[in-house]
């Protein structure tokens, strides 16, 4: 068998298919909408958004995953590869990693920074690139995965003189789960859901609060994200100094109530974007039902 990978949770969409919106078409810029009543944020628990029903979950993420790697080793399996697809880590808990992770609000559980420091570390968030990478594979192996030669970028045709499909096994393997992104993302939604502009001037304040409770504890960060985010963190161990600043930066964001402040206008732009994408997202969340019935049975 060929070296089995592990994949971050944040690469789950490019592990088994490119992120693409659902739906077709650009979503409009929305207006800053009108916000409801402010909850006091103190548990990640606390943070539910109307967007969630539409979001798949970890467990469903994981049976489609299944069901298109499977695809995609049969494919490889018939041009004689022996081939073990990339598995994802971190499904279980998505939801979670979820709501205490946020590029707005930035890491918040304020019941484990005392012990934990910044627990969920910024890998659950970086880029990810256009293709998995699948170490073992010899170059001629990888462009029967992808479909393109991994030297000199040109479409593969034949392996073995057999001629090799359109996209590799990589598409095929996608076009099995009907070609769509099934993640517990909210950027795999119709036009990559729901946006918050930064500059809202609700959260521009919240944020400017939050600061200046850092600030008089002694911290400097021009907004959360880059406090749990400092390369200082970056070490095998967690350091005293982490998680004296994770419990300042939560403490801040309990007593200044950020996180009610950004999810209260979270959930405003989330309805603004439900009401606009009803159509997109029904037919969205009715394929991914669709693909689960296909998948259960085999997996």
């Amino acid at each position: 068998m060929r070296k089995r990978t592990v994949t971050s949770l944040c690469t789950l969409t490019l592990t088994a298919f490119a992120v693409a919106g659902c739906g077709g078409g650009a979503e409009r810029e929305p207006q800053a909408p009108p916000i409801g009543s402010i909850t006091t944020v103190t548990d990640p628990a606390q943070i539910l958004r109307p967007i969630d029903r539409y979001i798949p979950t970890g467990w469903e993420s994981q049976l489609v995953n299944q069901a298109a790697n499977d695809a995609m080793a049969e494919c490889m399996r018939s041009f004689g590869i022996t081939f073990t697809p990339a598995q994802v880590i971190g499904l279980e808990n998505a939801e979670h990693i979820r709501r205490t992770i946020d590029e707005v609000f930035g890491a918040f559980d304020p019941q484990q920074v005392w012990m934990d420091g910044y627990r969920v570390r910024a890998e659950l968030s970086g880029p990810a690139g256009p293709m998995p990478e699948q170490p073992g594979l010899s170059p001629a192996e990888a462009g029967v995965f992808n479909g393109v030669d991994p030297v000199t970028q040109s479409k593969v045709a034949q392996f073995a003189g057999r001629p090799v499909p359109d996209g590799g096994c990589f598409k095929v393997g996608r076009d099995s789960i009907g070609g769509i992104s099934v993640s517990p993302n909210v950027g795999v939604l119709p036009f990559g859901g729901p946006k918050v502009p930064a500059d809202d001037p609700r959260i521009k304040a919240a944020v400017d609060a939050w600061r200046g409770c850092m600030r008089e504890h002694g911290y400097e960060y021009p907004d959360p994200s880059a406090a749990y985010l400092d390369d200082k963190w970056h070490t095998a161990e967690i350091t005293s100094e982490q998680r004296a600043t994770a419990a300042a930066d939560n403490g801040c964001k309990v007593s200044t109530n950020l996180v009610g402040v950004v999810l209260a206008v979270t959930i405003a732009y989330d309805n603004l974007y439900i009401e606009r994408n009803a159509v997109a997202l029904s037919d969205y969340r009715k394929r991914v039902d669709e693909v689960l019935r296909q998948a259960k049975p085999a997996v």
